[in-house]
This record gives structure tokens, sequence and C-alpha cells, in this order.
């Protein structure tokens, strides 16, 4: 028995490799010039009382970081806010960003349900991979981050129940639309 779940689990994920291998038209290497990013909810963005989101934007914070294998310029921008920040990466090294905004006016935390305008846009003028982390104590969570190049057409969430030692904690995902007029079902 162990024997067949064994030999299953190879061929489902040698089954999975050639499924994403095969499909044409879209790049899959995560080093790019232009990317999209969201700044994703944190149990810290909200009130542990009542489970209101903070006005003072929480104690969390959440920074970008780029790599480069050759020296680059990369721009940070919340168009819909109008911040932004420039950076230089130095050749084969890493470049943290400043603090994501998570204050009005320049806000950029998801954090309710809704549309928003408030997607975090990346670009360069090489190609780099840049990884986002979102932090506040022990509470930490790390993403990298595709190039635009890269993103597919159709995702499933896998959801599950939500379990946490605080109750207005919540599991969440987010689309970001990288063109006008995009429909999601």
């Amino acid at each position: 028995m162990f024997l067949r779940c064994l030999i299953n689990r190879h061929l489902l994920i040698s089954l999975s490799c050639i499924a994403f291998f095969s499909v044409e038209g879209q790049e899959f290497s995560a080093s790019g010039k232009d990317f999209w990013a969201g700044y994703g909810a944190h149990i810290s963005m909200y009130d542990s009382l009542d489970g209101s989101v903070k006005d003072f934007g929480g104690t969390q914070s959440m920074v970008l970081y780029f790599s480069a294998v050759n020296r680059t310029n990369e721009r940070v921008e919340i168009p819909g806010t109008g911040w932004y920040r420039d950076y230089i990466a130095k050749a084969g090294s890493v470049t943290e960003s400043d603090p994501i905004p998570k204050k009005d006016p320049d806000d950029a935390r998801l954090a309710r349900e809704g549309v928003f305008n408030r997607g975090i846009h990346i670009t360069s003028d090489e190609p780099i991979l840049v990884y986002c982390h979102i932090y506040d104590n022990s509470i930490s969570g790390a993403s990298l981050i595709f190039p635009t190049t890269a993103l597919g057409q159709d995702y499933t969430v896998l959801g599950f129940t939500q379990e946490s030692n605080n109750d207005f904690s919540y599991s969440f995902c987010f689309i970001i639309a990288t063109e006008d007029s995009t429909i999601v079902e």
C-alpha cells in the first residue's frame, strides 16, 4: 500500500510538472522588469477588541526585496495614490525597499473586502527578482512576486477552515488586475 501511494504521489507530481511546463504563451521565469503586488491582510491591522481596521495602520510592516544580477534602477509605486520610491540595485546584491505605506493618504493595505486602487507596481531597467515580506513580532509572511509576463489567467484558491489564537485573524486572497476592464469570475 505504501509503495502504491508513493508511486501515485510521484506520478501526480510528474504529471503536474509536465502540465505546468507544457502551457504555451506564458513565461515561467521569476525574473522580470514589471511586477504587481498587494499589501495583504495581517492580524496586526485589526483591533483585537472589535476587529475594526486600525486607522494608524497597525504595527506590522511590509517591505520588498530586489535581487539583481546587473546594476539596475527600480521604482516602487502605488499608482492609485501617487506614492513612489526609486532605488538603485548593485550587481549581485539585494536591495530592501522602504516600508510600504499603511496610513492615509498613501495607505496600500487591502484590509477589507472590495475593489481598491492600491496595487503596488514594481518596475526595473534590468531583470530582477522581487520578494515581499510582511511581519510583526513573531507573525510573518513572505512571497516571491512573479513578473507580469509570468502571470496566468486561471487560478484556484486553496482555502481552509480558519483557526487562530485571535478572533480577528483572517485567511485571504486578492486579485490584481494588470489591465483595465479585467473581468473576474
